[in-house]
């Protein structure tokens, strides 16, 4: 295991040639294991070229990316170098597989973690099979979110969203456990979910660590930023009962005097993307009252409170909707 090390942050569609022909600079590549579509395991035919690596190409490019890449040691022995774990659970992480092994410490250091032993426990659960069954949500249904015992604090508290809808509670607890332990998990929409940590430390460590990063078995990156407070959780949907709550809305209703302080323009989508896409994206800002398309390509949101619209402005501009191939313009409908 000295003489393989972690590559990731390359662009989507890297190859693995891509990938030998810059790290066979510090020396000769035996074997390249792609995790997902932006990490990978490299193994040298000796410890001291992956230790060359590390050192030369760590925050380098590699041809055709647009972006630097982050290269890390996959020494077990010096994963868990300098941090106080119980040692019941050293012996289980020496005696995982090196193939199990690569998939914990792929998951990034321990050295933000405020419980390294908790951490490497949930980590270990995940690349073993040992957790409790599959929550529902990669066969097509609801994704269920667990509550872990901890109350929500929204400074403890961060929002990740943009992950593949269908990915379970398993992927996301599994990806963002690296930096600390995970007190709950709660449901936004199909694509966002608030994490919450045990310390605003571990919160702030995972903006750092995981923002930008692909959950393992996703195709895309995710955002991951601290936690709003007025964020409301679950039942995202437009539903009549919400639109006559609120007179019918900011637009067209008979809450016309707030015609416009509730609502966004959405343009740039694809075409053919559809109500359901458009609502299940923009309501990680708040609750969607309606949704007025105007073209194939632009759209009205209506949100309950004029604050909603504003979040999603700062929040939602310049992302993508899951699906679709190119970044939308979301910015304030009316005066």
């Amino acid at each position: 295991m000295k003489t393989v090390v972690l590559v990731r942050g390359f662009d989507y569609g890297t190859t693995e040639e891509q990938i030998i022909g810059h790290m066979s600079g510090a020396g000769t590549i035996v074997k390249v294991q792609m995790f997902d579509q932006g990490s990978a395991c490299v193994t040298y035919s000796y410890p001291g070229e992956a230790k060359v690596a590390v050192q030369a190409l760590n925050q380098t490019m590699i041809s055709g990316n647009s972006r630097y890449i982050d290269v890390l040691p996959m020494d077990p022995e010096e994963f868990l170098a300098g941090h106080n774990i119980d040692m019941d659970k050293v012996q289980q992480f020496m005696a995982l597989t090196p193939v199990q092994q690569q998939a914990v410490m792929a998951k990034g250091s321990l050295s933000t973690a405020r419980d390294p032993t908790a951490v490497l426990a949930s980590r270990m659960k995940q690349v073993t099979g040992m957790a409790s069954g599959k929550v529902p949500g990669s066969g097509g249904g609801p994704m269920v979110m667990p509550n872990l015992g901890g109350s929500f604090d929204v400074k403890c508290a961060v929002q990740v969203r943009g992950f593949d809808f269908g990915t379970s509670c398993e992927q996301i607890l599994g990806h963002m456990s690296g930096v600390g332990a995970i007190q709950n998990v709660q449901m936004i929409d199909r694509g966002s979910v608030c994490v919450t940590y045990s310390s605003a430390e571990e919160s702030s460590a995972a903006v750092q660590t995981f923002n930008q990063t692909i959950i393992p078995g996703n195709s895309r990156y995710i955002d991951v930023f601290p936690m709003r407070p007025g964020i409301p959780m679950g039942g995202m949907g437009t539903t009549s009962a919400n639109a006559s709550k609120l007179n019918g809305g900011c637009i067209g209703g008979r809450g016309s005097s707030s015609v416009g302080k509730c609502a966004v323009l959405v343009r740039g989508f694809d075409y053919g993307t559809t109500d359901e896409q458009i609502t299940g994206h923009m309501s990680g800002a708040g609750t969607i009252v309606k949704v007025q398309m105007f073209d194939q390509g632009s759209a009205c949101v209506t949100y309950s409170y004029p604050e909603e619209a504003k979040v999603a402005v700062q929040a939602l501009n310049q992302t993508m909707i899951s699906g679709n191939g190119r970044y939308i313009d979301v910015f304030r409908h009316g005066p």
